[in-house]
């Protein structure tokens, strides 16, 4: 369990990226490529970087840290069950 600055306490319930978000860091984690996930979701590439680039910006504001990269991100969205890297 982790606390932002404001000590709000985030659990594994807790929804922190959107919907459409949550699908490309899935995606991300199961190996795809941001060009495969373009494809598959019928968006451009740029589209997908922007996606991951907001989702890195909600967890780390989200639970007081600082997100680096997509592999932290990945790995952070999964220790907190924010996606389903078998899905």
């Amino acid at each position: 369990m982790l606390t932002d600055s404001r000590k709000e306490t985030v659990t594994m319930t807790d929804q922190i990226l959107t919907p459409r978000q949550r699908e490309i860091v899935e995606l991300v984690a199961n190996g795809y490529t941001r060009d495969q996930i373009a494809r598959k979701l019928g968006i451009s590439p740029r589209t997908v970087t922007q996606f991951k680039m907001d989702a890195r910006h909600r967890v780390g504001y989200r639970l007081g840290v600082i997100v680096p990269s997509t592999p932290m991100l990945t790995a952070l969205c999964v220790k907190y069950g924010e996606i389903d890297i078998y899905a």
